[in-house]
């Protein structure tokens, strides 16, 4: 079984940037305000998990708002980045996906994936272990 346990988040909707959010409890609950992340914490672990192939898709919670973008608009000169943090069965690893900034909207994401063995792969390999 894979789980997540923590995620990081910068430039992406909502979020400016973020240290951890602890996800290794039984169960995690997101409760705030509208406008305070709670939508936005969801699809940066989908975006980090499958990128484009969960924009604009219907009942993937992301497209359920109209405006929705991967990149904050103030970001500037900043990369949108999403860390998850995953426990497996070999221990943990992490998903990094990045949309740098300034790249056109055809530009495709960066995607790593460091394994619990240390191992680190990218591309076709990160989306082959994904």
């Amino acid at each position: 079984m894979i789980r997540p346990v923590a995620l990081e988040i910068a430039e992406l909707r909502g979020w400016r940037a973020s240290g951890p959010v602890a996800l290794d409890r039984p169960v995690t609950v997101l409760v705030g305000d509208n406008g305070r992340g709670k939508s936005s914490t969801l699809a940066a672990i989908e975006w980090c998990l499958f990128g484009r192939e969960v924009e604009g898709v219907k009942g993937t919670g992301i497209a359920e708002r109209n405006d929705w973008e991967v990149r904050r608009r103030e970001a500037g000169r900043h990369d949108t980045v999403v860390r998850l943090t995953l426990a497996t069965s070999d221990g943990q690893a992490v998903v990094s996906r990045c949309r740098p900034a300034g790249a056109k909207a055809s530009a495709a994401d960066l995607v790593e994936v460091t394994l619990p063995d240390g191992r680190t792969v990218e591309g076709a390999a990160a989306a082959a272990w994904l």
